[in-house]
């Protein structure tokens, strides 16, 4: 266990902030305090786009905040539904480890979907086997083919094709307006 981390929940923001407050030199833990601040500013700024380009749903693929398990503890997914209510967007979900009334526990105005109902925008937010695992007959068959957009934070996705007109952004591609 590293100082200050802990030895269970280390994604804590207090336990970024016991080990930056416990550096001896703290000017060298940039890139941990940047990627604090970071890490969810980036899904807001992603929602900031889509509002500004007249997107009005968006899907959100993964409330989980591990992959492959059922824990919504520190959930950037369940922060960014929150801030997607606040401009003003249509918010689905997907995410096939939990039912439909725990997503619906989120927050009464999610539309619980199963990628059937077409979208502006589609945020996988989760490296799930499920989403690793689709088809392109699964893709061509539900709102991801013609989505405006699909932003793929962990690349999941990335072997897929979709409309000519879908924008495919995975971190770091440099591809998002």
């Amino acid at each position: 266990t590293l100082l200050g981390m802990g030895g269970v929940d280390y994604k804590l923001s207090s336990a970024n902030d016991n080990l930056l407050s416990g550096a001896l030199i703290p000017k060298n833990m940039t890139i941990l305090m940047d990627s604090q601040r970071t890490n969810l500013s980036l899904y807001m700024y992603y929602a900031d786009i889509l509002k500004r380009k007249n997107f009005y749903s968006v899907l959100i693929m993964g409330v989980s905040s591990k992959r492959n398990q059922r824990d919504m503890r520190l959930s950037l997914s369940v922060m960014l539904i929150n801030y997607l209510f606040s401009i003003g967007m249509a918010v689905y979900i997907y995410d096939p480890l939990f039912s439909d009334k725990e997503i619906m526990d989120i927050d009464d105005r999610i539309i619980v979907d199963n990628m059937s109902v077409k979208v502006d925008a589609v945020v996988c937010m989760t490296g799930h086997d499920d989403f690793q695992s689709l088809t392109q007959h699964q893709v061509n068959k539900n709102s991801l083919y013609n989505s405006k957009i699909i932003i793929d934070y962990f690349g999941v996705l990335r072997n897929l094709q979709f409309s000519n007109s879908t924008i495919y952004h995975s971190s770091g591609d440099g591809v998002l307006y």
